[in-house]
């Protein structure tokens, strides 16, 4: 269900329930380390921005956990996927810059699981033109979301004696993050 995704992502639009995007008291940068979408870099500028990120998101959680989740807009994992690497400071050429941000990123964290993950609420066009770039430890004992009742579909009835219609129920907290700190959000402005 995508409001169900939507929450988890945005929160609420009244602020009651915060999503992985909207966490407050979580350091922003804005416009000033990904100043375009990572696709629209240049060699140089992409490699400037990736330590940047890094770098800031280590200062950021006070040295005490380096992240293992990098929250991308889809439009620009896509982006970076085909767009081919150029060449190959320290990296097999041939490879798509996704490809390079990944590996660069598990290199960085030492951790093989760690991943950049696409959504379509980091994108722009569904955020007034902001797009949203978070680095965050993925943890349960940090980071969760409860959900009190499980998605469920219950038996479609009738609503016409023609027609049946399903209904989907839910409940869920928002996410609640323990250690605010280790999360950075990056926005950029198109």
């Amino acid at each position: 269900d995508l409001r169900f995704a939507e929450l988890v992502y945005k929160g609420t639009s009244d602020g009651i329930y915060h999503g992985l995007l909207t966490l407050p008291n979580v350091h922003t940068e804005t416009d000033t380390v990904i100043t375009k979408r990572l696709s629209d870099m240049t060699d140089a500028e992409f490699d400037a921005a990736i330590k940047s990120i890094f770098s800031m998101s280590y200062t950021t959680a006070e040295y005490t956990a380096k992240p293992n989740r990098f929250l991308i807009p889809e439009l620009d994992r896509i982006g970076l996927a085909a767009t081919w690497s150029s060449y190959g400071t320290g990296f097999a050429q041939g490879i798509t810059r996704l490809q390079r941000l990944e590996e660069a990123f598990r290199n960085y964290t030492g951790d093989a699981g760690a991943k950049v993950i696409g959504t379509n609420f980091a994108n722009g066009a569904l955020n007034g033109g902001v797009e949203t770039y978070a680095m965050y430890r993925k943890d349960p004992f940090e980071l969760k979301i409860e959900m009190p009742v499980p998605y469920g579909i219950y038996p479609g009835a009738s609503v016409d004696g023609f027609n049946f219609q399903d209904t989907a129920l839910a409940q869920v907290s928002g996410v609640v993050s323990k250690y605010e700190k280790q999360f950075v959000y990056f926005k950029n402005t198109l």
